[in-house]
């Protein structure tokens, strides 16, 4: 499935010290344009350019009643050392579209990154 849209986010950052931070992110979409719904399962259309067979395929422009979806981030880092990091996020997706087949996906994921900065 591929969405484009327009999603306000909200992004609040609080640095406790010089070595511990901790965010939170969250997004939702009031419009979106929503192509190739997943169970479409067709590639390419026979005859037809890449992009023609990309959007002739159940595009939809979707406003909040039919494609609902919320992001949300949540994560922490800590400064190690001058020059490395750690952290750990959280992130949540959720997505529900009710046309033109009822579809909902939700994913969990848990991220650990180093950083080391030179």
């Amino acid at each position: 499935m591929n969405i484009a849209g327009l999603n306000p986010s909200v992004y609040y950052e609080h640095q406790f010290s010089s070595e511990h931070r901790v965010h939170l992110n969250a997004s939702a979409p009031i419009w979106a344009l929503v192509t190739r719904m997943p169970y479409d399962n067709t590639v390419s259309l026979p005859g037809k350019s890449p992009i023609a067979g990309l959007f002739s395929k159940g595009t939809t422009s979707s406003f909040w009643n039919t494609y609902k979806a919320f992001d949300v981030n949540i994560g922490y880092m800590s400064r190690i050392s001058d020059s490395i990091n750690a952290g750990i996020d959280y992130i949540y997706q959720w997505k529900s579209i009710a046309e033109p087949k009822p579809l909902k996906m939700q994913n969990n994921l848990i991220i650990a990154s180093f950083l080391y900065e030179f």
